[in-house]
């Protein structure tokens, strides 16, 4: 399996050459949104787009974002990235996140950036470990249950691959019950939005 930026991360903590930091971060930042279940939930169910192959699209678009943020020094604090997540969970995928998630992903991806840049890749081995587990055990649970009747295509294998991670439809259901359709809930400035279609991802200015 290839992620980005090259070979995988390291079995034990070593210090990393510093053109390698980038791309760990960006291993860390994919792999803790693929992780998330209330993101998973909105991207199986299609909710803000047509399709999962869509949402999976809109969570690369998430975490080159949110890179791209990092980089350009907009988020300066968990708070930050926390009320950007909010924004595009609400914007994007059309639902309000109530379950307490969004500050523990915003925790774990800010504490672990910063371990990176530091050359430690131990968060990013212990995430790698915890997908390729979870993808073990969709593949134990297929073997059991046989192929589906409705076998999808090779076009359709490559639609829902994103970055080298393939789409894992296990979470658990009852976990959407945190999750609360934004457009019940009162109305908001229309968001802005670039040539590609994404809301625009800006940090916020503290008081």
């Amino acid at each position: 399996m290839n992620i980005v930026g090259g070979p995988a991360p390291p079995t034990s903590t070593i210090k990393l050459d510093e053109s390698d930091i980038p791309a760990q971060v960006e291993n860390l930042i994919a792999l803790n949104l693929h992780l998330w279940p209330a993101l998973s939930v909105a991207i199986q169910n299609a909710w803000g787009t047509s399709s999962p192959a869509l949402g999976e699209d809109k969570r690369g678009w998430l975490a080159g974002a949110i890179s791209d943020l990092f980089a350009q020094n907009q988020i300066r604090d968990i708070e930050d990235l926390e009320d950007i997540l909010e924004q595009v969970m609400s914007d994007e995928f059309e639902v309000v996140v109530d379950d307490g998630s969004l500050e523990e992903i915003a925790r774990k991806i800010y504490t672990g950036r910063a371990q990176v840049l530091q050359g430690d890749t131990t968060e990013v081995t212990r995430l790698m470990s915890l997908w390729e587990e979870k993808r073990k055990k969709r593949f134990i649970i297929q073997a059991v249950q046989g192929p589906e009747v409705d076998q999808e295509t090779d076009d359709d294998e490559d639609e829902e691959e994103w970055n080298g991670f393939q789409d894992t439809p296990d979470v658990d259901m009852d976990e959407a019950s945190a999750l609360v359709d934004s457009s019940q809930t009162k109305k908001k400035p229309e968001p802005e939005v670039d040539e590609e279609g994404f809301t625009k991802v800006v940090g916020k200015k503290k008081k």
